[in-house]
């Protein structure tokens, strides 16, 4: 099937359930017809006999891309208008975000909670949407809607480096952390070494780092009121300190 067309579906149907989802949040009824949609003589396949100029990368909103997350069977992060799909994690991966979530979970200040994964935070008003592999939230959790998917105010996040995503993380992700007003700090983890780096929001806007190898190094986590050794964070995975 012709490309274009193939698009002209993929945006028909995303719009109708844009339009339920809507609705179901207003509790009304959309009046505005679906762009896009050609009226009952019309063909459904547009006109691709003229010379068709190069297409160029479809750009999503914000609200689109939430409206396909929620239905989708795998899970993307948003920036910019790119969707982005989430590569499967290594077994790795996920022994050491358990490990930092299960002694976060006993050692956080009261009024924090951690979240592993699952939750999304907004970035930068809306012009972004990651899962942090860690998140830690001090206070209440404020949602964008009634789904409570999504939440705004994260205190901590971190991210555990992967061949595939390491590039991204240090660069379009991080640097969209940096423009969440509550986050105190983001982390990031190898999985390669011990080796762990923490950025600190500095009162100029910057964001030093301080880096972190030795298996019984303390790691300060501003925000959390706590420390995690570095042994911890990799536990069973690197030989504990003599």
């Amino acid at each position: 099937m012709h490309e274009i067309y193939e698009r002209w579906v993929a945006e028909r149907d995303l719009l109708k359930a844009e339009r339920r989802e809507l609705e179901r949040e207003s509790g009304e009824e959309a009046d505005a017809a679906l762009p896009f949609s050609p009226s009952s003589d019309e063909a459904a396949v547009p006109d691709t006999t003229h010379t068709q100029p190069p297409l160029r990368p479809y750009r999503y909103t914000p609200r689109q891309y939430l409206v396909r997350e929620r239905r989708a069977e795998y899970r993307s992060e948003y920036f910019d208008g790119e969707i982005v799909a989430m590569a499967g994690a290594s077994e790795r991966h996920v022994a050491i975000a358990q490990n930092i979530s299960a002694h976060l979970y006993f050692r956080m200040r009261g009024g924090c909670r951690v979240y592993q994964s699952d939750l999304k935070v907004q970035l930068d008003v809306g012009t972004g949407y990651a899962y942090p592999d860690v998140m830690v939230l001090c206070g209440e959790p404020r949602f964008i809607d009634r789904v409570r998917d999504v939440v705004t105010n994260p205190t901590l996040v971190f991210e555990v480096l992967s061949h595939g995503t390491e590039r991204h993380d240090r660069s379009t992700k991080a640097q969209a952390y940096r423009r969440v007003e509550s986050l105190a700090a983001y982390v990031l983890v190898s999985q390669r070494e011990p080796r762990v780096e923490v950025y600190v929001r500095g009162a100029g806007g910057e964001w030093p780092c301080t880096l972190y190898q030795r298996l019984d190094a303390a790691v300060e986590l501003p925000g959390a009121g706590c420390t995690l050794t570095v042994a911890e964070i990799y536990r069973n995975l690197f030989p504990a300190p003599a």
